[in-house]
């Protein structure tokens, strides 16, 4: 009995070379190599500028709105001190008849203004 011959099988032998021949993906020229790499680099800064700005803007929202706090919290107390001031005034006051007023000298009269 005499064995049939068989067919030599093609074996790829697992090399860099043989990976990338595998791909066969066409070559290119330096000058689209640049030119793609020109156009990510550039995406990837316009992205970057975007979000840079957004930030900005976000600081910026955030100052502003710490800034109208600030100013409202200043315009309470303010506005509670002259409230204050005025309310106090309003429970000193003291009333006194026109005639008695009338009969007051400068000096005193002056004093009474003042106060009041």
């Amino acid at each position: 009995m005499v064995k049939s011959p068989k067919k030599p099988t093609k074996t790829n032998p697992n090399t860099i070379n043989s990976v990338l021949t595998d791909k066969k993906t066409s070559p290119k020229s330096k000058q689209q190599i640049d030119k793609e790499y020109y156009q990510k680099n550039k995406e990837r800064k316009k992205r970057r500028r975007k979000e840079r700005y957004r930030q900005d803007k976000d600081r910026e929202k955030a100052k502003q709105k710490e800034r109208y706090l600030k100013k409202k919290k200043q315009e309470e107390l303010s506005a509670r001190q002259i409230q204050a001031k005025y309310y106090q005034a309003k429970h000193i006051e003291v009333l006194m008849p026109f005639s008695e007023y009338t009969e007051l000298s400068k000096e005193t009269k002056k004093l009474w203004q003042d106060f009041n």
